[in-house]
């Protein structure tokens, strides 16, 4: 009896102490600066993903912050169990190891060429054409991209970036560069690109192919190696959440707000 009732009270205890955990800690959601989707200004987080997480969070009654790194920064975090969860997150296999990746996509994504606006403004620009003309192309520092860019652009040898390839660290940096003309396109996501062009106000100075160069799904994945309390389970509860809400139409209102 006595032995049963020590192994009571020390799950009691345990049950208690996680309960206190969770209650006093927010989740910490890292990402890079991907607008509309997510974004900071004036120390505030904007954007689709930002809404949708407000409007299930509060369902789950869980508090939660957002800090912002260049993607190599945040997926360091991932790996080191630093953060709890991560916004706009591609599956690719060699980070299920530090995932927990759900099913359901937050939002879906197109990536085309961006370009500036020359004497001649090519309105579908492919692989075969930016290498025939050997276009220098903006990619961003970590980002995965999809089989088929890289099977256009593999890396050289030793395991660098192909020769036509320019990384840097964020979207904007690498509009400043296509702008600048140190670069010839960019390769990115059409709503996010869209979106920081005109907010720049570069319509003027710069088009995005119509040629969808693939597309992929990008949902928010828990991490793995998180000291949040039943993370695991807060991940499947939060998919079963985001599931039903797609289907309503605050999320179509929040999507109408920041995709035009």
């Amino acid at each position: 009896m006595k032995s049963s009732t020590i192994i009571l009270l020390t799950s009691l205890i345990i049950l208690i102490t996680n309960i206190n955990i969770r209650a006093e800690k927010k989740i910490l959601i890292v990402a890079e600066s991907f607008p509309p989707f997510e974004f900071v200004k004036d120390g505030d987080a904007f954007g689709v993903d930002v809404d949708i997480v407000k409007a299930i969070f509060s369902k789950m009654n869980i508090e939660f912050e957002i800090e912002f790194y260049p993607w190599k920064r945040a997926w360091f975090m991932v790996e080191k169990g630093q953060a709890d969860a991560v916004f706009s997150t591609s599956r690719k296999e060699f980070r299920k190891p530090y995932l927990h990746y759900p099913k359901e996509d937050m939002w879906e994504s197109n990536y085309v060429f961006f370009k500036k606006i020359g004497n001649n403004k090519e309105v579908s620009i492919g692989y075969n054409e930016a290498l025939k003309k050997k276009y220098r192309v903006g990619v961003i520092h970590g980002h995965s991209y999809d089989k088929s860019f890289w099977d256009a652009y593999p890396n050289q040898s030793d395991g660098s970036l192909n020769s036509n390839l320019y990384a840097a660290s964020s979207v904007d940096l690498n509009f400043r560069l296509l702008s600048m003309d140190r670069i010839d396109v960019f390769i990115v996501d059409r709503i996010v690109g869209s979106y920081v062009v005109k907010s720049k106000n570069l319509q003027n100075k710069i088009f995005s192919s119509n040629k969808v160069l693939f597309s992929k799904g990008y949902p928010m994945p828990f991490v793995k190696k998180s000291s949040y309390p039943n993370i695991k389970r807060i991940s499947e509860v939060f998919e079963e959440h985001l599931i039903e809400f797609k289907k309503s139409k605050e999320y179509q209102k929040i999507i109408s707000k920041w995709v035009n």
